[in-house]
């Protein structure tokens, strides 16, 4: 044990040294990071934020649901200590490193260190997987709870189970995904039981407990997660808008969405996730051969039931998230481990009745290759594997390099609060612009953020006649029409709009009050507001 914690140690330490590097230009890919940091930051003086009065045009003006509550509650401390940016950096850099650790402990707990160290090194040096536990945001925190989750399955621990239900509901609002999980395995271990002991076995009232027991804990902890909770009973409400109308059915289809609701390349995935996918073949070969060795032995051994329905299980949770990060960007944050732990948990289940003699027969062909049969072999290795590492790191790297800097429109953020009256609202031409404001100032309000679609199911006549007044439609006197529309005392234009830009200096009701890079504000006709 004081060994897998020491190694475990060392995985946390590269892990946090390979971040740091990473993402040491201190931007932030990801708007939601900027929400996220003053979150936390007004959580440092009071424990729940209920009253979300900063955005006026979206479903969080008449109910709002701190949906990462738990997460920002985990922020605090770091954020009253270092400050909101620095906190979350922080933070982030510690819960992103934490991942490749727990995943070691995690595959070394089933019997192999070595297959752990190669499943946390993989985790490690991941680009796309990397890329998203590294933004400021959830990501990471909840793989950790996807971790521990799948941990408690497979050492049969309801009470511990149903507790991590309870704080993944309070924490984020991904808990459905604890559902999926528990009904894969599930799935698997009436299969298992079904092809291990035939079908008699599914008439056992024991096997059916065995194999459901995961889902009555986590449906336990869920059920008092969510009613035991500060924004019951909108929480519940506002699951149902996020998880199914948004996150299920989607809105990409009609309105422009965050770029993470997109669909991703299935082979540009494979080709992003290379040595994952090595991982998984081998383990497959692996199973081959083991079920080659013991003729068959390997699928009904009793002695190997457990490795084997936790292969099966993890693997279909694998193929299931692939097809899902294929529908949805979002999705390779849980793809890319689910399929490192099947590839170990099938290498794992394959070695287990293979004895060692078996495994130097079935390596003899390229054992008896001749030295200069062997080189190009080595050669092709030892060339693409730092290629494909540094082509990943490289790209990461850049990722994090070309993000948003912490201080976006801090300058026009600070005009407001020296000047606008309290509560005064910003038309903006952008919904992410709502997040680098908020970060820097709450004296304004500002119509739409986090994502459009909390406008748009509010009100999508309201939605559509935003988005007409953002391309410059409308009627001649905009500022009048977007202080009419939206009560908006002032307006903002970003520097890449410039042909908005130029429809504003043109309304000569429209005062420009502030200039610089980022962008320009004006304010609107009085006495038009609603």
């Amino acid at each position: 044990m004081r060994k897998r914690l020491l190694i475990a140690l060392a995985i946390f330490a590269a892990a946090f040294v390979l971040n740091a590097v990473l993402t040491s230009s201190g931007y932030f890919p990801d708007p939601d990071s900027f929400y996220h940091a003053k979150m936390a930051e007004l959580m440092t003086r009071t424990p729940g934020v209920r009253d979300f009065p900063w955005l006026t045009e979206t479903v969080f003006a008449d109910a709002y649901v701190d949906h990462h509550w738990g997460y920002h509650l985990l922020l605090v401390p770091f954020v009253a200590a270092l400050g909101s940016v620095e906190g979350i950096q922080l933070a982030t850099l510690i819960l992103a490193s934490l991942v490749p650790a727990a995943a070691f402990l995690l595959v070394a707990s089933w019997g192999s260190t070595r297959v752990g160290a190669v499943a946390g090194l993989l985790l490690l040096l991941n680009n796309p997987f990397g890329f998203r536990i590294n933004l400021a945001k959830a990501p990471a925190f909840s793989v950790l709870f996807v971790l521990m989750a799948i941990a408690a399955i497979d050492r049969k621990k309801p009470f511990v189970l149903a507790l991590l239900a309870a704080l993944y509901v309070w924490s984020y609002n991904g808990w459905p995904l604890f559902f999926i999980i528990a009904g894969s395995y599930a799935a698997a271990s009436l299969i298992e039981a079904a092809v291990a002991a035939g079908p008699p076995a599914l008439r056992r009232l024991a096997t059916w407990r065995a194999a459901l027991s995961p889902l009555v804990a986590i449906s336990t902890g869920t059920l008092v997660a969510l009613v035991a909770n500060p924004y019951f009973p909108d929480n519940v409400r506002f699951s149902w808008l996020h998880i199914v109308q948004i996150g299920i059915i989607g809105f990409k289809d009609k309105i422009g969405v965050g770029g993470e609701w997109y669909p991703t390349d299935p082979l540009a995935l494979v080709a992003q996730s290379s040595f994952v996918f090595g991982f998984l073949l081998a383990g497959i070969v692996a199973l081959v051969v083991a079920a080659g060795v013991t003729q068959g032995r390997v699928f009904r051994d009793a002695a190997s039931a457990r490795e084997r329905r936790r292969a099966l299980w993890l693997t279909v949770l694998a193929v299931g998230f692939f097809v899902l990060a294929a529908r949805s960007r979002r999705n390779v944050e849980y793809f890319v481990p689910f399929a490192t732990l099947a590839a170990a948990a099938l290498v794992v289940f394959a070695t287990r009745l293979v004895s060692a003699a078996d495994w130097r027969k079935f390596f003899d062909v390229f054992l008896r290759l001749r030295l200069w049969q062997r080189v190009p072999i080595f050669v092709a290795l030892a060339f693409l594997i730092p290629l494909i590492l540094f082509r990943d790191l490289r790209s990461l790297k850049n990722d994090f390099d070309t993000g948003i800097p912490s201080s976006k429109y801090s300058g026009a953020a600070a005009w407001l609060e020296a000047n606008a009256p309290e509560g005064a609202i910003l038309w903006h031409n952008d919904w992410d612009d709502f997040p680098y404001f908020f970060l820097h100032t709450t004296r304004v309000r500002y119509l739409v953020g986090l994502d459009p679609s909390f406008m748009y199911v509010r009100n999508k006549e309201k939605y559509w006649q935003w988005v007409r007044e953002t391309r410059g439609e409308g009627e001649d006197r905009i500022g009048r029409e977007m202080a009419r529309d939206f009560g908006a005392a002032y307006a903002f234009v970003d520097s890449d709009h410039e042909e908005l830009a130029a429809r504003f200096a043109a309304d000569h009701e429209m005062t420009e009050v502030y200039r610089d890079a980022d962008g320009i504000i004006y304010a609107l006709p009085s006495g038009t507001a609603q």
